[in-house]
């Protein structure tokens, strides 16, 4: 992953040239829109009688009559066509000249040849002004078809199709542009090309009225049959190719280039005219579901080990059988066993189709299939809002009235002055580059993100300012930022290791060499303020060592020169303050012991205190402590609760035993404090939280224990259970020398207290 800089460069010059995956989205989406818009514009230029036929028996029927079409009033919903009259001729009509799909028509390519001419014939006929229509109950009707229609007026069935079509490469084109080079991807893209072309083509030649010109038929036979091949083999591919790899990179190539031959000589070229229909358009159709079959049972076996991927295959072979065997059923399976009466319900079959790919978006998001992480939806919402910048475009533009000179110049007023730099402004603010930011932007970016763990800090940042889909930590930290993966992801070095950043700004476009000029800047700024910081808590800890010899070097000198001419009372007082002293000069130092070492000044402490006092004590050592380096306040805390609990009970109850257990269970520090009660004292329920009990319920409570108390009245003992929150990554404090601040009592026959 470590890059030069001339590589990045170059890398990053290289990144701008191609397109980042939403936009790949959005540009297959504008041409398929433009396709069905030419399609559209081509259907409403075709002669209009505004009428919809079906075939009833040998005959045509009327099943509607639009009330602005040339036959509202002329002809009626149940009149039956039997022949076109034009020039004291009648060419008579069959009820096969109003199949939706061509090729049920004929049973070889030679007679559906001879269709589509006939199809161009009736065209011709209908588009003469003179032209009359003969019902089957002798009536003459003469009609004369508009030259077009409104586009609004073209059939359900057109724009079922095109909805298709653009779903299909829609999530196809999703999924492919973010795994550009991993064949399942492609396989799936093919499919998502294959169903778009098929379905759009499908939806003109099926909202034919009654002919359409033989050349535009064979066009749109063609592309029909380019499409549904390019699906059959994107099927088979995709298949090979995911969850498991069955298949190398050559045999995806083969299968798609021939399933493409296949769709070129036989659905465009058609050479042999003796050739059956079901052979040459949907014996493929069926290959590819029985290939597919047999490699879904590899896929299975092949994962019979693996529960995780097993569970995401049940989803992908049902999205996929649900939408494939269902089209197969409702569309190819009839026509193979002779069933050529057409159904209204074969022009929607694609709908199952779409099923499939829909399937595959929902399998993407709960079982992360092609290996895309959870954000592939998040990358959506930038497709769908560019979608609907365009959307919105269209209908403003559809929607202006530019029939007189004042209207047009009202429009192109409103959208100059008013729509377009309102739409520009909010575009603006949405895909604002970083890069833009003035330093004082970059400034508070740095110290939001800024915290006590720079590898964590330096993500958060990168994450604030360059929006990624994904982060990966990867091995090495290269010296500067780089460019990865033709501008797919962004690699930045970091205080520990490098991140790798992929897809930037929720995948609106490729990193650029702009990028990386900011993460280095970014890092350079982030580098400053950790080093003032560091200085900063440097500063601070030397000011805290001044002090903390301050205290040992004047007030713990002159305290122990008082305890040396004091009495006894008066010295026992003063050793508590030195050891009070010893403590905050210990904090302040940044003393941070291991916990056996806490343990062990503890229980010294509590050894001293007792001895003085007459009282009998015990304190177990403790066997396999971690190995741990305590904060000096979890430290400073666990020495005053001891203190408080040894203070509370000479003080109140004058016992004459003293007894500690401590134990780590669970990552946490437990302990006993026990003892007897010489004078009477009153039960736990009625005791006065008085200062000293608050500061042991919130000292165990700060570091997430807890204390409670109870009083045995016959036995006279009472007991503190309690507990600390072994602080957790502990290892990286830093070990201060506990001789660096002792006292020198060389002087004195006493142990140093400080």
């Amino acid at each position: 992953m470590d890059l030069s800089q001339s590589d990045a460069s170059r890398v990053g010059r290289f990144a701008t040239d191609r397109l980042a995956p939403v936009r790949i989205v959005l540009l297959l989406l504008t041409l398929t829109g433009c396709a069905l818009a030419a399609a559209a514009a081509y259907l409403s230029s075709q002669p209009y009688l505004g009428i919809e036929t079906g075939p009833a028996g040998q005959l045509i029927q009327v099943e509607q009559v639009s009330v602005s079409g040339p036959a509202f009033g002329r002809l009626n919903v149940g009149d039956n066509l039997v022949a076109i009259r034009h020039g004291g001729q009648d060419t008579m009509l069959s009820s096969t000249d109003v199949f939706a799909e061509p090729d049920i028509a004929e049973p070889t390519l030679g007679e559906l040849k001879a269709y589509r001419e006939r199809q161009g014939m009736l065209l011709a006929l209908v588009s003469h002004a003179d032209s009359q229509w003969v019902t089957n109950d002798g009536r003459v009707v003469p009609i004369e078809a508009a030259q077009h229609r409104d586009i609004v007026s073209l059939p359900l069935n057109f724009w079922f199709h095109g909805i298709v079509a653009l779903l299909g490469i829609a999530i196809s084109a999703g999924v492919w542009a973010y795994r550009q080079g991993d064949w399942a991807a492609r396989g799936f893209l093919a499919m998502g090309l294959g169903l778009a072309i098929a379905a759009a083509s499908a939806g003109m030649y099926t909202s034919r009225e009654l002919a359409l010109g033989s050349h535009a038929l064979w066009l749109l036979g063609g592309l029909n049959q380019l499409g549904t091949q390019l699906y059959s083999g994107g099927y088979v591919v995709t298949m090979l190719r995911y969850p498991q790899v069955l298949g190398s990179a050559r045999h995806c190539r083969w299968i798609l280039w021939g399933f493409m031959l296949w769709a070129v000589i036989f659905g465009v070229v058609q050479p042999w005219a003796a050739i059956s229909t079901d052979l040459a358009f949907r014996a493929p159709i069926v290959l590819a579901v029985c290939w597919a079959l047999y490699l879904a049972a590899r896929q299975w076996f092949a994962s019979r080990h693996k529960p995780l991927e097993r569970a995401a295959l049940l989803w992908y072979f049902f999205a996929w059988f649900i939408g494939g065997l269902a089209f197969v059923a409702m569309q190819i399976l009839p026509l193979l066993l002779g069933d050529v009466s057409p159904s209204e319900t074969q022009v929607f079959a694609f709908g199952f189709l779409l099923l499939t790919n829909v399937g595959i978006a929902l399998g993407v998001i709960r079982y992360r299939l092609f290996d895309l992480g959870t954000w592939w939806i998040q990358a959506w919402g930038a497709v769908l809002g560019g979608s609907l910048v365009i959307a919105v475009d269209v209908v403003l533009l559809s929607s202006l009235r530019l029939d007189t000179g004042l209207s047009l110049a009202l429009s192109v007023a409103l959208v100059g002055w008013v729509y377009f730099p309102l739409r520009q402004l909010v575009w603006q603010r949405l895909t604002r580059h970083p890069s833009e930011r003035d330093e004082g932007a970059l400034l508070k970016a740095v110290l939001r993100a800024s915290g006590d763990n720079a590898q964590a800090s330096w993500q958060r940042l990168l994450e604030d300012v360059f929006k990624p889909l994904e982060v990966k930590v990867i091995a090495g930290n290269p010296p500067s930022a780089a460019i990865g993966d033709d501008g797919a992801s962004l690699i930045a070095p970091g205080p520990d290791r490098a991140l790798e950043l992929r897809w930037l700004y929720r995948g609106r476009r490729l990193a650029r060499a702009a990028d990386m000029q900011l993460v280095n800047r970014l890092n350079s700024l982030f580098g400053r303020i950790r080093r003032y910081r560091e200085a900063v808590a440097e500063g601070a800890h030397l000011e805290r060592q001044r002090i903390a010899q301050d205290l040992h070097d004047d007030i713990g000198a002159r305290l122990l020169s008082v305890r040396q001419r004091a009495d006894a009372s008066t010295g026992d007082a003063v050793t508590e303050i030195l050891a009070d002293i010893r403590t905050i000069v210990h904090s302040l130092a940044g003393d941070n012991p291991d916990l056996m070492q806490c343990l062990a000044d503890c229980r010294n402490e509590l050894a001293d205190r007792c001895e003085a006092a007459g009282i009998a004590w015990t304190w177990p050592l403790v066997e396999d402590l971690p190995d741990a380096i305590m904060p000096s306040d979890w430290s400073l805390d666990l020495t005053r609760i001891m203190r408080e609990l040894t203070n509370n009970a000479i003080k109140h109850a004058s016992p004459s035993r003293i007894a500690v257990q401590m134990s780590c269970e669970n990552e946490k520090l437990r302990f006993e404090f026990h003892h007897d009660a010489k004078r009477h004292i009153q039960a736990p329920d009625a005791w006065h939280q008085n200062l000293g009990l608050r500061n042991l319920t919130k000292r165990c409570r700060a570091h997430g224990g807890d204390i409670r108390w109870q009083f045995d009245d016959q036995a006279a003992e009472v007991v503190f259970h309690g507990s600390l929150a072994l602080p957790q990554n502990t290892g990286s404090q830093t070990r201060a020398n506990p001789a660096e601040y002792g006292f020198d009592s060389a002087a004195t026959a006493n142990q140093d207290l400080l």
